[in-house]
């Protein structure tokens, strides 16, 4: 009885330790967003002349890989590379929340992660260009390369998470009503980003806090109250 008793609270106890670990790395994930978009607004206040010299006027425009190329540039730079490693945390988090086969969950998990290492390798600037020059800069160097490679990593990572995730979502009831979010803004991810470069104002900022970071926000804070109730049942 008392070998049952202790071996009872070393489990619970471990449980609830665990429970607080996926806590936190939620939590990473709940920062990572709100952070990120609010030192992109910060630099581009900051770097605004520096931003209308090239032609990018940040209300019209959304110079994000521009930042990193001015005088505050490195406050940028840093913005990458943070968001991205709290993003990666979060992966580890959301894997321990969601429910599943090892290999189900690794694949659609796996997507937020490269979401994550994405951002971290967007540290390597673009190439400097003007806004007068039509579409992407053309590629002069390798960190260049780098940055348009996790450009299009990030993009194609956040589409493949929602709809990977989705399968994921809607097989769990703690997850309810996310399934259905993450299909459809999945679906409608790609049809609005490929849009964007077809309208005179860029609407890529807009874009971007609806549907990459908004579903990252959200997933993350339903992590962390999954988690939360989780380590509190425990406790009891």
């Amino acid at each position: 009885m008392l070998f049952t008793r202790i071996s009872y609270k070393i489990s619970a106890s471990s449980t609830g330790s665990q429970s607080r670990v996926t806590e936190w790395l939620a939590t990473a994930g709940i920062i990572g967003p709100i952070m990120f978009a609010l030192l992109i607004a910060l630099v581009d206040v900051l770097q605004y002349r520096f931003l209308m010299a090239r032609g990018f006027n940040p209300l019209t425009t959304s110079p994000v890989s521009i930042n990193a190329l001015g005088p505050y540039g490195w406050i940028q730079g840093a913005n990458f590379v943070v968001f991205g490693l709290l993003e990666i945390a979060f992966a580890f988090g959301l894997y321990r929340s969601v429910k599943g086969g090892r290999l189900a969950k690794i694949t659609s998990v796996g997507f937020v992660f490269a979401i994550g290492v994405a951002m971290v390798l967007s540290v390597f600037p673009t190439d400097n260009f003007n806004a007068d020059q039509t579409g992407y800069p053309v590629i002069q160097s390798w960190h260049g390369a780098i940055h348009n490679f996790a450009f299009y990593m990030f993009a194609f990572s956040q589409l493949l998470a929602m709809l990977f995730m989705w399968g994921r979502f809607r097989k769990d009831a703690r997850w309810r009503g996310f399934g259905w979010y993450s299909l459809i803004a999945g679906v409608l991810t790609l049809p609005v980003g490929l849009s964007l470069p077809a309208t005179d104002f860029s609407w890529f900022y807009v874009w971007f806090v609806l549907f990459p970071l908004m579903w990252l926000e959200l997933v993350a804070i339903r992590s962390w109250s999954i988690d939360r109730a989780s380590g509190t049942d425990d406790e009891i």
